[in-house]
């Protein structure tokens, strides 16, 4: 709202510089316009908008793991992340937004210098308090919005005014009968004049008048500002303007509320009301209170609801709000108390989900980890800086080892093993696991030295500790580091001895494991027992109610089926599988499935659809780094399968059908596997002027379908077993093709089309 003539001026100089750099004050309304302008610039560029939130990122080293992680990249090369980014930016013609960046210019300043220089189809729209000082950079400062004078007011409408019109608005959520009057004119424009046009301020004044009359809102701004006449006079004005409308806000605060506010900064990435009880409760804030506090501060808008991808509420405060709570919990003396708690709360959690891992619940654990990853991330770097709490950050690390796999982050997972290892010392069962798990991560990554010594060195110390659990997890690392080339009978050997080790402590996380090195070692060396350990993995999965564990089980068994020639056991197991890995964004076990379709494609002599698929896996590969069907054991199945499919097609039919998966993301590769999209996206095109013209694809009809029931992005995910970003990217491509702005429209069109194909004298 009210930034008409920005909108257009920001459109034109994202066509004319490759980076653009909005810049003002916190809470100018920055990211909006952005996101906005964002949406309006997408259908330009044919690989799509992508937006980098990065006020939940505290490391400037995880600035490039973070925008590979948003294009779908996962971190399994030793080539450094930045690298990686080059080469997969380097054709593609994409908008990338990196939101916040002031806390992390230099490293951002430095990524972006970068991948300009080697993505030449590559624009970049950033958000940043300061800056970047980047060659090329076209600085664009968001100013407030305009704001009438109280004493020379205009005749007539206010809403000429920008600050005006969004006031109003705002405060139509709160009191919907809210109107400027003659009576009240005066006071609105005194409001929105003392506030000097800024969006933040705008809205959490207008929210206040669930309480306050305009005049009474008036009169507690002027008190209020009269507070600041004592700040420091170093500090630039607008900032002093921002401290105004916080400390406001702040002040109009229940002692309990200021607390809370205060102890929440400690959270990144946002919370669930749990966690606000566990680590924001005592020392004068009941547990049984809080809920009706977070109530309260939803209500004066400083905290939103995020959107969660469980039922679980989730909450979060502005990174503008977070920062000034974070120097009011400075001044309280409580940071201490409350990071310790916030340390210690995520650490429990951890404990939860390897307990429950091979359980009904280690799907949801799966994704719930995933979400809390930035507060894991803090709890780990506080224990780092804490004495002594460096064998915390390692226990964490360690039990973090799912989620790092699962969700492609092992550059990550070895850089805080390799911190934790090197800031404890001491001979304990968890550093023995920390030596293990770095040692195969060292050996996936490329650095095959490091590797041996890491495990040399776990393998030395279990054997001096008395303790079965951290022995069998060292037995397993080393029975998944062991190489099948050279001699596959004596690679068996600590195959064989991981699943002894683990089978003898009880633990059916390791034990899961164990069986699925064990299964796809023998499926991809000629091992008879494949299809035993396989089943057992399947079986122990479904015993347990462990859709993950039960998932990778199958998969194996695809692989065995397909080896001996049963193409439609081996189709059907893999559809099952992918309908779980899809949700929890595994790609590592998507591959694998991937690889699987592509051989009983061969095997059918289907030479088009496996070079599709195989072209999915480059698209996949791309932003992993590597595949784990490169690795052994699987290394020479799937050459085998790349020189059998170009052999049935030839070299040039087999380029141009490879060359149709190339460019598609992880979802967008499940569904071509699945049948679900015969054909890569294709550039937007524009439709029919008749709504029974039909320029959708048959899924987004589909999804047209079912948003014109009503359904949102996340129900439609649910129905469908896809990733809400994956409807997102639909139902966006929906609007884009009809030339709809909302989803109305959509709805519209859906009952004009079914109109249109019902039979004379029907009712549609």
């Amino acid at each position: 709202m009210g930034r008409r003539r920005e909108q257009p001026e920001l459109r034109r100089l994202l066509g004319a510089s490759r980076l653009v750099t909005l810049t003002g004050m916190g809470g100018i309304g920055k990211t909006r316009l952005a996101l906005r302008v964002g949406r309006q610039a997408e259908r330009m560029f044919p690989d799509g908008g992508w937006l980098v939130e990065l006020a939940a990122v505290q490391d400037p080293e995880l600035v490039p793991s973070t925008v590979a992680m948003v294009l779908g990249m996962a971190e399994r090369t030793a080539r450094p992340v930045p690298s990686v980014l080059d080469d997969y930016l380097r054709d593609k013609r994409l908008l990338l937004i990196l939101d916040n960046c002031e806390h992390l210019v230099d490293a951002c300043a430095s990524l972006v210098t970068g991948l300009l220089g080697a993505a030449p189809g590559l624009r970049v729209l950033a958000t940043s308090r300061e800056v970047l000082r980047v060659p090329g950079e076209h600085v664009f400062t968001v100013g407030p919005l305009t704001a009438p004078d109280p004493e020379r007011l205009p005749p007539g409408d206010l809403h000429a005014f920008t600050a005006v019109q969004l006031f109003t608005q705002q405060a139509h959520v709160v009191a919907p009968g809210f109107e400027v009057t003659p009576a009240n004119r005066a006071q609105v424009a005194g409001v929105c004049h003392r506030l000097e046009g800024i969006p933040l301020a705008l809205e959490l004044a207008a929210r206040r008048l669930r309480v306050l009359t305009v005049g009474q809102l008036l009169d507690r701004l002027d008190d209020r500002f009269r507070l600041l006449t004592g700040g420091l006079r170093s500090s630039p004005d607008r900032q002093q303007t921002l401290q105004a409308t916080l400390d406001w806000s702040y002040g109009l605060c229940l002692p309990a509320e200021q607390t809370l506010w205060a102890r929440m900064s400690v959270f990144i990435g946002g919370f669930d009301l749990e966690a606000a009880e566990q680590v924001c409760g005592g020392d004068g804030v009941l547990p049984g209170e809080v809920i009706e506090l977070v109530a309260g501060l939803l209500d004066k808008s400083i905290l939103v609801q995020l959107e969660s991808r469980d039922t679980i509420a989730r909450y979060g405060l502005s990174e503008t709000a977070r920062e000034y709570a974070q120097q009011r919990l400075r001044e309280s003396g409580a940071e201490a108390v409350v990071r310790a708690r916030h340390r210690d709360h995520y650490r429990e959690m951890l404990r939860r989900a390897a307990a429950e891992r091979v359980s009904p619940r280690e799907m949801y654990w799966l994704l719930r980890l995933r979400t809390e990853l930035p507060n894991l991330r803090s709890a780990m770097q506080y224990s780092l800086a804490e004495h002594g709490g460096a064998r915390t950050a390692q226990e964490m690390a360690v039990d973090l080892h799912d989620l790092w796999s699962a969700s492609g982050r092992k550059r990550e997972a070895l850089t805080w093993l390799t911190r934790t290892l090197a800031a404890d010392t001491r001979p304990t069962p968890t550093r023995a696991q920390a030596l293990a798990e770095a040692g195969v991560l060292a050996l996936q990554l490329g650095d095959a030295p490091a590797s041996a010594g890491l495990l040399a060195e776990a393998r030395a110390l279990a054997g001096r500790l008395d303790d079965p659990h951290a022995a069998a997890v060292v037995a397993l690392a080393r029975g998944i580091s062991a190489d099948p080339r050279p001699d596959p009978a004596h690679a068996r050997v600590p195959v064989d001895e991981s699943l002894t080790a683990t089978r003898g402590t009880g633990d059916l996380r390791h034990l899961s494991l164990a069986l699925l090195n064990a299964a796809m070692r023998a499926a991809t060396t000629g091992d008879p027992r494949a299809t035993g350990f396989a089943d057992e993995c399947r079986r122990l999965g479904e015993a347990h109610g462990a859709q993950w564990t039960r998932a990778w089980g199958t998969t194996i068994l695809a692989v065995v089926a397909v080896q001996r020639g049963d193409t439609d056991q081996a189709e059907s197991f893999t559809r099952e599988a992918l309908a779980v890995f899809r949700i929890v964004q595994d790609s590592i076990a998507a591959g694998v499935c991937l690889a699987i379709l592509t051989a009983a494609a061969v095997r059918r002599t289907h030479y088009e659809r496996a070079a599709g698929l195989l072209g999915a896996l480059d698209a996949v590969k791309r932003r992993e780094g590597v595949l784990a069907v490169e690795f052994n054991p699987y290394g020479p199945w799937y050459a085998t399968l790349q020189d059998d499919t170009r052999r049935g097609l030839g070299d040039t039919a087999y380029a141009t059908a490879f060359s149709k998966g190339t460019h598609l993301t992880l979802d967008e590769a499940v569904e071509l596997a699945l049948d679900e999209r015969l054909e890569p996206a294709a550039a937007p095109c524009r439709p029919a002027a008749s709504p029974t013209a039909d320029p959708l694809t048959r899924r987004e009809e589909q999804i047209a379908g079912l948003v014109a029931q009503g359904l949102t992005n996340r129900d439609i995910a649910a129905r469908l077993v896809l990733s809400v970003r994956t409807v997102e990217s639909h139902v966006q491509n929906v609007l884009t093709k009809l030339d709809f702005s909302n989803r109305t429209q959509i709805a519209a069109w859906i009952g004009a089309a079914t109109a249109a194909d019902a039979p004379p004298g029907t009712e549609a």
